[in-house]
């Protein structure tokens, strides 16, 4: 399961507690960040991003260029086969997304698919989202807006960080090729990448 780089690096950022960037009373079984007793906004992560800083945590312009692609082709250097998915698709149509895993199921293991009885379910929830943590957190699609945090003031990522961080990110028109979201917009002027993703193509899934 890929997605968008600068999402992945802010959420990321909010959602966990590390000693990478000076975080201090990390819980010993969970590591998620808690409100009023971690630091967390936009100019922040900014910053960190722009210096380097939470080498091995936070995204890097080494780390991001191939950041999803170097795992898929670690995964099948040895020949085999992995269904990758973009987390937008979960917002999107979720009986295509089925289809798709249904699909590859039948092409490469030989298993036929039944619909999964909890799909209508699905739709309209979220699971271990922004503020409302862990596998078995359910939250109501409509409540849950995307990149903002309790712990970060639900305050987004600032513009200029996520230009940077797509700016840096050369998988990405592979990434829109290999899950069949159209939505990630990739930039110009990097190897590998056309032209800037269109307004249309955002909501688009193939």
């Amino acid at each position: 399961l890929v997605r968008e780089i600068a999402a992945h690096g802010w959420g990321k950022y909010n959602f966990w507690c590390t000693a990478a960037i000076g975080d201090g009373d990390c819980e010993d079984k969970s590591h998620w960040t808690v409100v009023g007793v971690h630091r967390r906004s936009p100019e922040h992560f900014h910053d960190l991003i722009v210096r380097g800083a939470g080498a091995g945590f936070l995204p890097s312009k080494e780390s991001v260029r191939g950041f999803f692609t170097g795992a898929i082709k670690r995964i099948t250097a040895d020949g085999k086969h992995l269904t990758v998915l973009s987390s937008e698709m979960l917002k999107g149509d979720i009986h295509r997304l089925w289809d798709i895993v249904a699909r590859d199921a039948a092409e490469h293991v030989g298993l036929t698919l039944s619909t999964h009885p909890a799909l209508e379910e699905l739709k309209d929830v979220v699971v271990n989202s922004n503020n409302n943590k862990g596998s078995k957190a359910v939250s109501a699609s409509g409540s849950v807006q995307e990149g903002q945090y309790e712990i970060s003031g639900y305050k987004p990522m600032l513009e200029e960080t996520r230009e940077l961080l797509l700016s840096w990110w050369e998988e990405c028109e592979e990434l829109r090729r290999i899950t069949g979201w159209e939505g990630y917009e990739c930039r110009s002027g990097a190897p590998g990448t056309t032209e800037d993703t269109t307004a249309e193509d955002k909501s688009t899934l193939r």
